[in-house]
């Protein structure tokens, strides 16, 4: 996920920490920042849940926009998964740099 959003020309920091918390990935951009969480039992089980929801209502609380992605849907159809964070990252006038 980190090197589709890289290779569409945005900076992005993997494992971002803020407040004690630590964010999958941030998209930066000149406007602001998105954050994207990696969603997936992979990643977090279940049990993990509650902890994972109340972590992004304290950062959305600070002002964090975030834009989730399945796991199941990235692996089935990566350019679709990442369709989402596409369409936020425009809306918060996060633009790339026009790298390809």
């Amino acid at each position: 996920m980190f090197l589709r959003i890289v290779r569409r020309g945005h900076w992005v920091t993997p494992q971002h920490a803020v407040l004690g918390y630590r964010i999958d990935l941030v998209v930066w951009g000149m406007e602001g920042a998105l954050a994207v969480e990696c969603d997936g039992d992979s990643w977090h089980g279940v049990d993990r849940h509650d902890a994972d929801a109340a972590r992004q209502r304290d950062l959305e609380r600070c002002g964090w926009t975030f834009e989730p992605v399945k796991e199941g849907a990235f692996k089935l159809d990566p350019d679709a998964a990442l369709e989402d964070v596409r369409a936020a990252l425009e809306q918060l006038g996060i633009f790339s740099g026009g790298l390809r």
